[in-house]
């Protein structure tokens, strides 16, 4: 079968114009109009990616911070803990009377050059300090006895007469009885 064209040439050139400016119109419309729906699918797309991505952040925030608060609680225990203890050491401390390390500290101060202490004893029972020593001479003895009865810290200070008879490389003692807390 045949066909004939038997319209005008000048009607045949526009004809075939319109046509093709239709053809061009229709695939130019039908461009735009998926270039928009996938336009409209990769920002939705973008924008769910982005909300999980937000619940994602909070959920490891959340975790992180029932993590860190568990660590505080943690360390709030060991804190208490710890308290606790040091309340029980003061309470300790308390009973047993004066510490050990403040008394020789506050002692070694008194003790004269040219004299020493041998012997240290704190009797936490009935709040006694017990001194021996040995000193070049007498006057460091007799120094050392001033100092010890004239410091508050002592009310009572007892020595035998002994520390007092050689004039050289004397052995002496002192009993000392602490003042109350």
């Amino acid at each position: 079968m045949m066909r004939f064209n038997l319209l005008p040439q000048k009607y045949q050139s526009h004809f075939k114009d319109e046509i093709m400016a239709r053809i061009f119109y229709t695939v130019t419309l039908f461009i735009l109009t998926w270039m928009v729906v996938l336009g409209i699918l990769v920002f939705a797309s973008f924008q769910f990616l982005l909300v999980q991505n937000a619940l994602v952040a909070e959920r490891i925030a959340g975790a992180q911070s029932v993590r860190e608060i568990a660590e505080a609680e943690e360390f709030e225990e060991k804190i208490v803990e710890l308290n606790r203890l040091l309340l029980r050491v003061e309470e300790i401390k308390n009973t047993e009377g004066y510490d050990a390390g403040f008394l020789l500290g506050h002692l070694a101060p008194m003790v004269p050059a040219g004299s020493n202490l041998k012997k240290f004893t704190y009797s936490t029972s009935g709040n006694k300090l017990f001194l021996e020593g040995r000193a070049d001479l007498r006057t460091q003895v007799i120094t050392l006895q001033n100092r010890l009865e004239s410091d508050p810290l002592f009310v009572k200070v007892d020595y035998p007469f002994s520390n007092l008879l050689k004039a050289e490389n004397v052995d002496f003692s002192f009993t000392l009885t602490l003042a109350e807390k």
